[in-house]
């Protein structure tokens, strides 16, 4: 799964592995480039850190990305 942000120059992926699910955020809108990941249990929640990543927090819980 990849989300992109073109706005923004931003994305993020999820890939699955036997440790869980990575998430691996990129923003190239800054010098050096920010690359991030984070390693998740759970699928559902590695899709709502590689949103809220990309599309920013929608809701006042940042655990909730509409």
């Amino acid at each position: 799964m990849t989300y992109i942000n073109e706005n923004e120059g931003t994305c993020a992926t999820i890939t699955p592995t036997k440790k869980g699910f990575v998430v691996c955020f990129i923003d190239i809108d800054v010098p050096d480039g920010i690359v991030h990941t984070r390693i998740f249990q759970d699928e559902k929640e590695a899709n709502r850190m590689a949103r809220y990543w990309v599309h920013g927090v929608l809701s006042e819980d940042p655990w909730v990305v509409q």
